[in-house]
């Protein structure tokens, strides 16, 4: 189960008065932008043994976790 902002787990839900800050854990401007900055692998499947989607894009750490579904790297972006 996901904690709440104010560290407890249980089923209520979460009490924010107004005017108090509530964080998003997004981090600062600077990994903001390094985030938005990552360039996504294309992989694609073979569509005669794989249902759809047959394209998709993926973050570079998560390229190795594609494979067991049968993705590759598309070719033009191949190394």
């Amino acid at each position: 189960m996901a904690k709440k902002t104010d560290g407890t787990e249980d089923n209520t839900p979460e009490v924010v008065t107004e005017g108090s800050e509530i964080t998003t854990g997004a981090g600062t401007e600077t990994e903001l932008q390094a985030a938005a900055s990552v360039a996504f692998v294309t992989m694609v499947r073979n569509p005669d043994v794989h249902p759809a989607p047959h394209t998709a894009q993926v973050h570079p750490e998560e390229v190795h976790n594609y494979y067991s579904g049968g993705w590759t790297v598309k070719k033009d972006e191949a190394e």
